[in-house]
């Protein structure tokens, strides 16, 4: 839903950028998120990366299109020398955003330059909010937690302070479970689209993949 930016957080290793990737070739194909959720709009995927090894994560791209048998229209952009909080960002990332149907952000605390405790970090998000209205793509940030953790039921559950995940429209979070490859998604805390969703998924392994087909 473009106009609201979105939040997953999660602790280390629970799958955050699986899951942005998941929803983001699901968007690009069209198909319904665990088979459940319909995609209301269907379009190409920017993924801003300011966190990650980018090899690894368009290889991840790649093998979540394989193991859905979908093709996925993604567009990289690795590190780039501009942030959240410069004069030119929100010209940046309007025209990174134009055309697409979601923008994915690796990640809320990367990409932005300063203390992540001051209040004026949810600048950030309105940014985005503004972006995503001019742009009608919808925008989802990869959060780390905040030190209370996932379990944490406030907005504090995003590290840094309240005001940054009192600006977005949707917090998800996920936790690992015992089982392995299990994930509870939880989206109970702040859902401003929608009723309230509490479930569990697990990663499957597509087989082998060669990063070079």
């Amino acid at each position: 839903c473009p106009g609201d930016s979105f939040a997953v957080a999660g602790e280390p290793f629970t799958g955050k950028t699986h899951f942005a990737s998941y929803l983001a070739v699901c968007i690009s194909a069209g198909i319904p998120v665990f088979g459940k959720f319909p995609v209301d709009r269907k379009g190409g995927v920017a993924h801003i990366n300011y966190d990650s090894d980018g090899k690894l994560t368009k290889t991840g791209y790649r093998r979540m299109a394989k193991g859905l048998g979908v093709k996925a229209d993604v567009d990289y952009y690795e590190f780039p020398t501009w942030k959240f909080n410069d004069d030119i960002a929100y010209e940046n990332l309007t025209k990174i955003c134009t055309g697409k149907a979601l923008c994915v952000v690796d990640s809320l605390r990367a990409c932005f330059d300063g203390a992540e405790d001051t209040s004026e970090n949810s600048t950030v998000i309105a940014l985005a909010n503004k972006v995503s209205s001019k742009t009608n793509c919808a925008i989802l940030f990869i959060a780390h937690p905040g030190k209370g953790g996932v379990k944490n039921k406030g907005v504090d559950v995003i590290r840094g302070t309240s005001s940054i995940a009192a600006t977005v429209g949707t917090l998800w979070t996920l936790e690992k479970m015992a089982e392995n490859h299990v994930v509870k998604f939880n989206s109970t805390i702040k859902a401003r689209y929608g009723g309230d969703q509490i479930f569990c998924y697990r990663y499957e392994d597509s087989g082998e993949f060669n990063p070079k087909t």
